[in-house]
C-alpha cells in the first residue's frame, strides 16, 4: 500500500507540546512533514530525524531559484493537519495573510488538499466574537477545511471553558478514518 503523506502544521500555543505526541502516533502509519511556526518552537521540540521545516518566509524578499517550500508541500500530500491552530493562525488564514511557511502552505493547498484545524486558545477567548467570525469565514469559504471544536476544560490558571486541544489519540483516530475513507473513494 502507498504511504499517505501528512503536513503537520504546528503553531504557537501553550498546548503545542501535545503536537510531539501526535507526531509520534502519525509517523507510525504516515509520512509526516512537520511545519513549525517561529512561536511554536518555544513550546515543542521534535527529534533530529523528523522532517521539520521552519524556514522563515519573507514575502517582500524572495530569492530567484530558491526552493518554494509552500508550493512543494501541496504536491503529494493527502492531508494538512494544523495542531494546534492558534487564534493568530486562524485570523491570518481567514484573511489571506501569508507571512510564514505555515500560512503559505495553507493558502496554496486549501482548495486542493483537505485540512483539519484543531483550535487551541485560553478559555477567556472562547467567546471572542473575532475568533468566532474568523472560524466562520474559513468554513464558509472553504469546504475542504474542517474546524474541529476545542474541548471544554480547566486551564492551568484555574479558568474553565472551551479552548482545550483535542487529545492526540482522538486526532489520530479522526485522521485514520478520514484517510481510509479517501482511499476507498479513490478505488
Amino acid at each position: 500500500m502507498i504511504q499517505k503523506h501528512i503536513n503537520l502544521i504546528v503553531t504557537g500555543s501553550a498546548q503545542a507540546n501535545q503536537a510531539y505526541e501526535l507526531y509520534e502516533l502519525l509517523s507510525k502509519d504516515y509520512h509526516v512533514n512537520i511545519i513549525v511556526t517561529e512561536n511554536a518552537e518555544y513550546f515543542v521540540k521534535f527529534p533530529e530525524d523528523a522532517n521539520v521545516f521552519k524556514k522563515k518566509y519573507n514575502g517582500e524578499k524572495y530569492e530567484i531559484g530558491e526552493e518554494a517550500n509552500h508550493i512543494a508541500f501541496r504536491t503529494n500530500v493527502d492531508l494538512n493537519v494544523v495542531y494546534p491552530a492558534s487564534s493568530n493562525y486562524i485570523a491570518k488564514i481567514a484573511h489571506g495573510i501569508m507571512d510564514n511557511l505555515a500560512t503559505m502552505i495553507y493558502s496554496f493547498s486549501c482548495t486542493r488538499i483537505p485540512t483539519l484545524l484543531y483550535p487551541a486558545y485560553h478559555a477567556l477567548l472562547s467567546d471572542n466574537p473575532y475568533i468566532s467570525r474568523n472560524i466562520e469565514m474559513i468554513t464558509e469559504i472553504n469546504h475542504l477545511t474542517k474546524v474541529m471544536n476545542p474541548k471544554f476544560g480547566v486551564f492551568p490558571d484555574g479558568e474553565m471553558g472551551a479552548g482545550m486541544l483535542i487529545k492526540p489519540l482522538d486526532v489520530k483516530a479522526t485522521i485514520d478514518k478520514m484517510l481510509q475513507k479517501k482511499l476507498l473513494l479513490n478505488k
